[in-house]
């Protein structure tokens, strides 16, 4: 959908919902989720034939199906969960759950088994990190696939691998798997990966974050005459800042991109660094990016929300990261900028910037 609105990004002001508290917590009578919930991804549904075909897909009760039909839209959510080893299955490697939330982000359902397991060679140690994104009649979700299988052709490439990995669906709730990238984005370890709403240029576009190699650590581009295609990357859009009170600082994509005006569009990402005694933190980002003949950062503001309350700053004391914010999804509803986010890696939090 195409949107004109003339965005600033000075002076955000973050306002944190539901009093700070967590709108999704572990459920401990789920397995795959008993311990931690996090990362969330999401799509806002304000059309209502694809709100029915969700409704019809899910089999909801009336009672719900009547909260839905009061809203002007819905945002569906899909969060990564991890839970405890058990006699049958280690479900501390990551699956993916789904909720469905008011457009402010109160929650409505919340299914009770995962939509996506590890259970390929490429991601038999976890499905993480969902974005998702409308395009060309169907929703694509780039996960990072984190698998058993060392990458391939290098030396000294033993153990475990990450690598972007896509799927698509047509109701948000059965996925199709495609695979890892082709090309050689999976070269090197690699992850955080968003896909633009349309072509840019003739071609598809995603955001992704080597781990290594030539721009490690830093938001690069790459484009595909086809999304199941040859992903070539086009190198480093944007770099972390040096912050004195850290000793090192690096970045990665965070919510796919929104487009705002004809050829602009916003991205909220996250910021990671570590402190002086070791520890990290992990703070939000949000930057304006114009395609003329390829994208560019025109404005951006670093650390613009840090952990803050306990829900942020105090982990899950066996899976969880203190000090985390992290974000896979945001939508744009009544002048607002809406995203559900993961604090300390331990539980799904929300919060919005007046746009």
């Amino acid at each position: 959908m195409e949107r004109k609105m003339n965005i600033s990004l000075e002076k955000l002001q973050v306002e944190r919902l539901n009093r700070g508290n967590p709108i999704l917590t572990a459920v401990p009578d789920h397995p795959w989720e008993k311990e931690v919930v996090f990362n969330p991804g999401c799509v806002f549904l304000d059309d209502k034939y694809k709100i029915h075909e969700a409704e019809s897909t899910l089999a909801l009760t009336e009672d719900v199906r009547a909260k839905i039909a009061d809203l002007e839209g819905v945002c569906v959510m899909i969060y990564r969960a991890q839970g405890r080893i058990t006699p049958d299955e280690d479900y501390r490697h990551s699956s993916l759950g789904l909720a469905l939330l008011s457009p402010t982000l109160d929650l409505i359902y919340r299914h009770p088994v995962p939509i996506m397991v590890p259970d390929q060679n490429y991601d038999d140690l976890g499905v993480e990190d969902p974005r998702i994104t409308e395009i060309d009649g169907k929703f694509v979700m780039f996960y990072a696939g984190y698998s058993s299988t060392p990458k391939s052709g290098r030396q000294g490439s033993g153990g475990n691998s990450i690598n972007i990995c896509i799927a698509t669906s047509d109701d948000l709730f059965t996925w199709e798997k495609k695979g890892k990238l082709k090309g050689t984005l999976n070269d090197v370890h690699n992850k955080n990966a968003m896909l633009f709403p349309q072509k840019l240029g003739g071609v598809y576009r995603i955001f992704h974050r080597p781990m290594e190699g030539a721009g490690a650590m830093a938001i690069h581009t790459a484009h595909a005459d086809s999304l199941l295609g040859e992903w070539i990357d086009d190198g480093v859009l944007m770099s972390a800042i040096e912050f004195p009170a850290f000793t090192k600082s690096w970045i990665g994509g965070g919510a796919p991109p929104l487009q705002i005006d004809d050829r602009e569009y916003i991205a909220l990402y996250h910021t990671g660094h570590f402190k002086p005694d070791g520890s990290r933190e992990y703070d939000l980002g949000i930057c304006k990016i114009r395609f003329d003949e390829t994208p560019k950062v025109i404005e951006r503001v670093e650390r613009f929300m840090t952990p803050q309350s306990a829900f942020e700053v105090t982990a899950n004391e066996s899976l969880g990261v203190s000090n985390v914010l992290f974000v896979c999804g945001s939508y744009i509803y009544n002048n607002y900028l809406y995203f559900p986010y993961a604090g300390a890696d331990s539980v799904v939090l929300a919060a919005r910037i007046k746009i």
